[in-house]
């Protein structure tokens, strides 16, 4: 990685299910075995863990095999993260990552650090709050048993006791109650933490539950093991007696009113399993001298008040003076004011009306000081801003604050903001089934995930869908898949009594003033999944600054999702956007707004396309209308313009099947083919496919032909080489009949490459220097380059070396005059194979460490897999080198050629892989890559090339 960029955040989590995160998002982890070898690994990171003891792990004491973890090791490690690196020592295998990247050693240590800090308890609630459940719980037995796993469980159950322990010793039991009260349901027997939790219950005042709680140990322990509670029970169930009468006197008197206002939690309450724990933490935990508060932000129908009220009553018994909860009506034109709220909470806690003055500083001094010796729960939902919740916050860390909110509250100081989206497809699922039935969905499972897919997986739309599927029984989960099939109606058919997904929308809708309201309907036209802010821009022709400010107040109003510089619309939304877009005033702007995006993304992708090729070069374009961008966003993506490519890969595809459909043909087909070569340097194959294949139904004679050139040469990196052959045959036939003399010439001459790849070096050699000359009459630097290079690398494999160079060199000085990197780099790899077959292994490196450095800067896969090729040749040539830096650089081109996947890469990493093996005396791993070398270019083909590798492989 590059000096001074920071790689990506990476998250182990052992202390529950295994799962795996990267930047914060979940990722999948690999099939079985491999997951659970990743868990094997992670319990002893960063220590070896000898083989044996993994296949015990994985497999169990009777299965697994040498080969089989090695298998898995390797498929492994393709998919660990970057800075995570998995290494064989010593005969077993230890996972290298950040320390901080497994939750088990940040428990450690948040537990040992615990001990000298003047508050522990933060330090301790942090560690455990780790905890999602037993350590590895979705994985093996043998893992889940393992004696480092009961160790952690071990560990936790001791960090409980601690909290407990420093809890009553600083008078605070009520903060850690819930805490070690969940921790000793999962260790009934163990009388330590038992005895703790009664302590801390009689400590909180809560001698009834305490009293109760006892008698249920006592009986487990009697039924279960037939033995009395020890000592230490029985002594903390007297103390407990005692405690109980001072009680009762000490609060003879009390008279204050205890209220409880939140709504009822639903029973059906599904998912949002980590975004609990995080508010519940976040609740039961007091740090310093502020009150904990909490935000749950997003948009309308996302579950954030189902979550904030569920999150509530978890926590009431942490706030035993009472539970205040009101909506504020923020999605409303008129907001509830602070002073009414103000009001309704003193009515609440006892005050009269005589105690409650009329102005809001008043009201919110009074409210602050009968807060000042209570434990008190608010739950202020809906909020509108910042400046309608402060006169109402509480001024004591004794109180706790959840507040929900269609807007991210920015200004509103607090250390826990939840940003809630749609659900996970399993909970969606779950939530279903809680409605529905679970016999419905299982029955049908595929018909039901539809349906969840329909409402972009949104809880309240699933509700509403739910809900009707409730009410009629005789409906089934195809019949309601049906009736959200149809995009027109799909808005009316999620609507049922008093629910309705529309009206949520519309209110978010109703507060943008006309010209957001413009954007958010033209916007909407766009098929594009996603989009940066200067597609605003160009659907609105306004200026990039202006673009921006009315992208974020869309997302402000919750009315678009953004992430990583990408806006998105949630599909319902997209819907409601587009039934507004049907006015007349805004149907008659839309094709106009759409035909500006899509020249942008033409205009952009050209922008790429002549920084990579050093103009307009090796292509032919058509004369589409370019919408032209503001000068910054140009210079963005200059800066890395392949990585603009695969932001954008999913946006282009779209937009070039949105041209198609509205007869842009032109514009179709010059977006796929200028976007075709950038896209395969990057490996996305499969989007330069469907672009091209999408515009093969162009009706422009010069369009076909310029596609079916971009497919031919597509269909040759796809090993397709029939229809590769097809194609250029195609092409060519095209080119001839329009009289388009520099079409004809490109085609041919990548055809000759092709040529000389199939072993038809003549007819490569003729149709280089044909195309040649034309390419040169016509101006086309980086055509004249591709050819020079080519030509001199047919004169090379035919041993003429002295005339392979001229051409070379001539190759890399046009290649420097035309500007493109990456032509540059073609032929100094060229140029360091020639040395190679001069037996100068020195100079070759030093060529392939150009190459090597000028793909990397310019992001192009396969080009640094064939400079690491390079490099590992050139170095198994050179006396100097060790085993280690020859084969290193080979087994890193071998992952990337897979990784593409190029077969062909492979076929030659292959090969140079075994010969290495060889010089260093490892004949069977050379055997074991020769054989698979010579087996892959026998199915492509490639007879010649199969022949000279077994000619390698009958040497050992």
């Amino acid at each position: 990685m590059p000096d001074g960029v920071e790689g990506p955040s990476v998250d182990f989590r052992i202390l529950g299910p295994l799962e795996a995160r990267v930047d914060g998002v979940q990722f999948d982890l690999p099939g079985r075995n491999v997951r659970w070898l990743l868990g094997a690994l992670l319990l002893d990171a960063p220590r070896t863990v000898p083989e044996d003891t993994l296949i015990s792990r994985v497999w169990g004491p009777s299965g697994g095999s040498t080969a089989a973890l090695r298998t898995a090791a390797s498929r492994l490690r393709r998919w660990l993260p970057a800075g995570i690196t998995l290494s064989f020592t010593g005969g077993g295998y230890s996972l290298t990552a950040p320390e901080e990247s497994i939750d088990a050693t940040r428990f450690l240590r948040l537990m040992t650090a615990a001990t000298r800090e003047p508050d522990p308890l933060a330090s301790l609630g942090e560690a455990l709050a780790l905890w999602r459940g037993s350590v590895l719980a979705d994985t093996s037995e043998w893992l889940r048993n393992d004696p480092v796993s009961y160790h952690l469980a071990k560990r936790r159950l001791a960090c409980a006791c601690q909290l407990a322990d420093h809890a009553l010793a600083a008078g605070r039991a009520a903060e850690a109650v819930s805490v070690v009260e969940r921790i000793a349901e999962q260790f009934p027997y163990d009388e330590s933490v038992q005895a703790r939790v009664l302590a801390l219950l009689g400590a909180s005042g809560r001698i009834a539950a305490a009293l109760h709680r006892y008698e249920q140990i006592k009986r487990r322990f009697a039924l279960d093991l037939g033995i009395d509670p020890s000592p230490l029970l029985t002594q903390a169930h007297s103390d407990l007696l005692q405690a109980g009468d001072a009680q009762v006197t000490a609060h003879a008197h009390i008279t204050l009113p205890l209220p409880n206002l939140l709504p009822a939690d639903i029973p059906d309450f599904t998912g949002r399993a980590e975004e609990t724990a995080t508010l519940t933490t976040v609740l039961s935990v007091t740090r310093g001298t502020a009150p904990p508060l909490a935000v749950v932000s997003g948009p309308g129908g996302v579950g954030k008040t189902t979550l904030a009220v569920h999150v509530a009553h978890l926590v009431r018994e942490r706030y035993p003076h009472g539970q205040l909860y009101i909506d504020l009506r923020g999605d409303q034109p008129e907001p509830t004011q602070p002073s009414e709220v103000l009001g309704r909470f003193l009515r609440a806690l006892g005050a009269s009306a005589a105690d409650i003055p009329p102005g809001l500083d008043e009201r919110a001094e009074v409210f602050r000081g009968l807060l000042s010796n209570r434990r008190l729960l608010l739950v202020l939902d809906n909020a509108a801003s910042p400046a309608q919740l402060r006169p109402i916050l509480p001024g004591v860390a004794s109180c706790g604050v959840l507040v929900t909110s269609r807007r991210r509250l920015g200004s509103l100081a607090t250390g826990c903001r939840i940003d809630l989206g749609s659900l996970a497809p399993h909970h969606a699922l779950s939530l279903l089934a809680r409605i529905v039935g679970a016999h419905k969905v299982d029955s049908d499972r595929q018909s039901a995930l539809r349906l969840a897919e329909l409402v972009g997986f949104l809880p309240l739309a699933i509700r509403i869908a739910g809900a009707k599927l409730a009410a009629k029984s005789h409906w089934d989960l195809r019949h309601m898949v049906s009736r959200l099939t149809d995009e027109r109606r799909r808005l009316d058919e999620l609507a049922f009594e008093q629910l309705d997904v529309r009206t949520g929308f519309a209110l978010s809708y109703g507060g943008l003033p006309p010209v957001e309201q413009r954007a958010f309907h033209l916007l909407s036209l766009l098929d594009a999944p996603d989009f940066a802010t200067w597609v605003t821009a160009a659907v609105l022709d306004t200026s990039q600054r202006q673009a921006e400010d009315m992208t974020e107040h869309l997302v402000d109003a919750r009315l678009l999702g953004a992430a990583g510089g990408r806006y998105r619309f949630h599909d319902l939304v997209r819907l409601f956007a587009r039934e507004r877009s049907e006015a007349p005033e805004e149907r008659s702007a839309g094709p106009d707004a759409i035909t500006r995006a899509l020249g942008g993304w033409l205009f952009l992708a050209q922008h790429v396309y002549r920084i990579v090729y050093g103009g307009d070069y090796q292509t032919v374009f058509g004369t589409s209308q370019r919408t032209s961008l503001d000068a910054n966003v140009a210079r963005a993506v200059a800066k890395a313009p392949l990585d603009w490519v695969e932001t954008e890969r999913q946006a282009l595809v779209a937009a070039t099947r949105q041209a198609l459909r509205l007869g842009q043909d032109e514009l179709a087909w010059e977006l796929a083919c200028t976007c075709a070569p950038t896209l395969t340097i990057k490996g996305y194959i499969e989007e330069a496919s469907e672009m091209l294949t999408a515009a093969q139904a162009v009706g422009d004679p010069r369009g076909r032909a310029a596609v079916s050139f971009r497919l031919a040469l597509l269909r040759v990196d796809q090993e397709r080489y029939g229809e590769a052959e097809a194609y250029f045959a195609a092409a060519l036939r095209d080119f001839v009949a329009l009289g388009d003399r520099h079409g004809y010439a490109l085609t041919l001459s990548y055809q000759a490459a092709f040529d000389l790849y199939l072993g038809r070096p003549d007819d490569a050699l003729r149709k280089q220097h044909e195309a040649l000359q034309v390419l040169r009459e016509v101006g086309d630097q980086g055509g004249e380059a591709y050819c020079l290079r080519n030509i001199g690398q047919i004169l090379m494999e035919n041993g003429d070396h002295d005339t392979a160079h001229a051409y070379l060199r001539r190759a890399l000085s046009v290649a420097d005059d035309s500007g493109s990197p990456r032509n540059r780099a073609q032929v100094l790899y060229w140029t360091g194979s020639l040395h190679l077959r001069r037996h100068e292994p020195t100079s070759a490196e030093a060529d392939f460490e150009q190459v090597l450095a000028m793909t990397r800067q310019l992001g192009d896969v396969a080009g640094e897999a064939m400079a690491l090729l390079g490099l590992g040749t050139a170095r198994n040539h050179s006396k100097a080198s060790s085993p280690h830096s020859t084969i290193q650089p080979l087994e890193q081109a071998l992952s990337i050629g897979r990784r593409i996947p190029s077969r062909r890469i492979e076929i030659r990493v292959l090969h140079a892989l075994g010969q290495a093996y060889l010089l260093h005396s490892q004949p069977v791993q050379a055997a074991q890559a020769l054989t698979q070398a010579a087996s892959m270019a026998r199915e492509l083909g490639l007879h010649d090339q199969a022949t000279t590798i077994l000619q390698t492989l009958a040497s050992t």
